[in-house]
């Protein structure tokens, strides 16, 4: 076992070398936004103001899936989840399956809280072949999710559950289990986690508060480092829109995977190809307005802290090369 991070941040892709890109790198589908937990960070915890929540249909995953063949280049990762808990969807693993029979995604991930992890589950998923489990803890004991979630959860279960998975003999899915030191109550809380889930878990991962939801207030960000541990930044321009996708339980498509309020809706998958959005005036006008400066200009990007305590690629100081390309692609596409 080892610490790292739920993302690649070494040996990373130079987008200045390689936008705009053709095939997103990274496909976010939300299989569920509907949540178990009330964690206070989270705006799962705040009154909801004419958002509506659902889980995704089989169907509308069939058709993404159909879509996404249509990229020229095989999608590097299929991110099964975004704004509640993944596995609330019955379909879960039929997702996972018709995903894998695709082939068109290098790698297939979900990001889950694990609560509903048991041994049935473990083994179809197993034996699916997913990729990759990042599991976000709460805390290390009951005391801590009450607090913390707001709910009362079975912890020795979710350890016996995790303890199964990680003992599976013909599993090769990475199992990578992470917790916030920053809601932690001491040092010898975060010793606790380590004992008790480095024997059980690939990797371990030690992450930050920041404030990455719009509208989410109530708490205060690390003012020391970032989510992964990192450095600070002051970054302008955000990457993710370059490289990323983001589809919502019902079909609608985001630029960003954090628009959980829905500020930045590019298209429907009912309506329209996600090459089509992925090429289209409305993702191209977000980039465009992020590479001359003017991300203040962007709501809710004027205020995203993923920029600073998030980020893991830089690309400020080649906006204006990058202008020139994006732009001669979308005039290119819309002059045919």
């Amino acid at each position: 076992m080892k610490e790292g991070t739920r993302i690649q941040l070494e040996k990373r892709t130079k987008l200045e070398n390689v936008i705009p890109l053709d095939t997103p790198f990274v496909l976010y589908v939300d299989p569920s936004s509907f949540c178990n937990l009330k964690c206070f960070y989270c705006y799962h915890s705040q009154k909801q103001k004419n958002i509506k929540f659902g889980l995704m249909f089989l169907d509308t995953f069939k058709e993404i899936l159909k879509q996404s063949l249509e990229f020229p280049s095989p999608i590097k990762v299929l991110r099964l989840y975004g704004f509640g808990e993944p596995l609330l969807n019955p379909n879960f693993t039929q997702f996972v399956n018709l995903a894998k029979q695709t082939s068109k995604f290098e790698t297939i991930d979900v990001t889950t809280n694990g609560i509903f992890l048991n041994f049935k589950l473990i083994d179809e998923l197993v034996d699916l072949g997913l990729d990759r489990i990042n599991i976000s803890l709460m805390g290390v004991g009951f005391k801590d999710y009450k607090k913390i979630t707001q709910k009362y959860v079975d912890f020795e279960n979710l350890v016996e559950n995790i303890k199964y998975f990680y003992n599976k003999k013909n599993r090769k899915c990475k199992i990578f289990v992470k917790i916030n030191a920053d809601i932690l109550e001491n040092q010898q809380d975060l010793e606790k986690f380590k004992k008790i889930f480095a024997p059980i878990s690939d990797e371990l991962g030690i992450e930050h508060l920041m404030s990455c939801w719009d509208e989410v207030e109530g708490f205060e960000a690390n003012k020391q480092v970032g989510i992964y541990g990192q450095f600070l930044q002051n970054i302008n321009v955000c990457p993710y829109i370059f490289y990323s996708l983001m589809v919502q339980y019902d079909g609608k498509v985001s630029a960003c995977f954090l628009d959980w309020n829905r500020k930045l809706i590019l298209g429907d998958i009912k309506t329209q190809l996600l090459k089509d959005i992925w090429e289209g005036e409305k993702l191209f006008n977000i980039q465009k307005l992020m590479l001359e400066g003017n991300r203040k200009k962007i709501i809710p990007c004027n205020k995203c802290s993923q920029l600073t305590h998030g980020m893991c690629d830089n690309i400020d100081g080649y906006a204006s090369s990058l202008i020139t390309k994006v732009t001669t692609k979308f005039l290119k596409k819309e002059n045919k």
